[in-house]
């Protein structure tokens, strides 16, 4: 067997790839400290308690499962950061004043891959905020979401609103049979605006302003909808008259929750015109104690994928007489130096197989 095959969807990351992505980590967890977000760094494996509960609850299935040999309790290899940011802050951070802002980034695994590329392996980068319930601190979450992305050079960012439990919510107040309940999410999943007719009759209206494609603000508040629903239709206004004055490309997929299976209010993911997946993805959902929160998550991998990377730095090879202060002053100023291993007459041959555009010799380059 060839000892460097790795399972389906798993990779080793190479330089410079390797590099680039945690650059892009280092600048994300930059910018979001620069916003007041502290950094946390869990264990990539943790007790299956932990790791299903609250928002984790429906992740079985995605998760690579294992007994504890000191222990004997089963454990987990996280598929997302957030449940156990979620733990964090329940437990361990639970007396710190609220809200609380948190930072996280690393890598997690999943049983299945999903999308264009199917991976199991992908790193994750991302904040929390936790303890505070309004518009307020959705739009915090989602300009910082923004902001980072195009600090680092990604552009053309598109915000597509959603709100997960809003289906349900209506279906709930329609008092329909559990079998009709499945046959319209069918429907509603598929946009099939003739079929929920056919199946809800008068009572479709409210259902079909979903599955329109052109569906707004606008229409959404004429509907006749049950409390709770409204409010997050009142929600959603508020963050999009936000993002509009600031210039950001939306659009709204009320029917999207198959991805937002933990949200319980409003979910958004982020595009951009350049890439082929999503590149991030969050919203509001409650944790331990009925805690509101709300945070995103950016997948480096896709974002790594788009950006424009930079050129190599500049290489120097240093010869045995080399300056150790030149050496530092180069480095400092951001140059890479190497020390040379080969004998003083090979030192244009060593330099030319490790790629250096100079030879530091004593103080000068040559």
């Amino acid at each position: 067997m060839n000892k460097a095959l790795l399972p389906a969807g798993l990779h080793d990351l190479l330089y410079p790839e390797a590099q680039d992505q945690a650059r892009i980590i280092m600048q994300l967890t930059e910018y979001f400290e620069s916003c007041g977000y502290n950094r946390v760094e869990p264990p990539i494996i943790a007790f299956e308690a932990n790791l299903f509960s609250g928002p984790g609850k429906n992740s079985t299935s995605q998760t690579f499962r294992m007994m504890d040999p000191l222990s004997h309790k089963m454990m987990g290899i996280r598929s997302d950061m957030t449940v156990q940011i979620a733990t964090i802050a329940s437990y361990r951070l639970n007396n710190e004043p609220k809200p609380l802002r948190i930072s996280y980034a690393g890598e997690v695994f999943r049983v299945k891959g999903e999308g264009l590329h199917a991976e199991r392996q992908f790193t994750q980068s991302g904040i929390e905020l936790i303890g505070d319930d309004s518009a307020k601190s959705d739009a915090e979450v989602i300009d910082i979401a923004i902001n980072s992305l195009t600090k680092i050079g990604v552009k053309d960012i598109c915000i597509d609103f959603t709100i997960p439990s809003l289906t349900g919510m209506i279906l709930d107040n329609l008092g329909l049979t559990k079998d009709k309940k499945n046959s319209l999410l069918k429907a509603l999943n598929k946009k099939d605006v003739k079929l929920i007719s056919e199946l809800v009759g008068k009572k479709s209206k409210e259902l079909t302003a979903l599955a329109d494609p052109q569906v707004n603000i606008a229409k959404l508040e004429k509907l006749k909808l049950p409390k709770k629903a409204a409010a997050l239709i009142k929600r959603l206004k508020e963050l999009v008259n936000i993002f509009e004055q600031k210039n950001v490309s939306i659009s709204i997929d009320l029917i999207e929750s198959a991805k937002f299976i933990y949200h319980t209010g409003i979910g958004f993911s982020i595009f951009s015109a350049n890439a082929r997946e999503e590149l991030g993805r969050g919203g509001r959902y409650i944790i331990g104690n009925n805690t509101d929160a709300v945070g995103f998550t950016l997948y480096v991998n896709e974002i790594y994928r788009i950006l424009e990377h930079s050129k190599t730095k500049e290489k120097i090879l240093a010869a045995p007489n080399a300056c150790m202060d030149k050496i530092e002053e180069l480095r400092s100023a951001g140059k890479i130096v190497i020390n040379s291993l080969a004998a003083k007459s090979k030192l244009s041959q060593e330099a030319k197989s490790l790629s250096c555009d100079y030879i530091l010799d004593g103080t000068k380059l040559i």
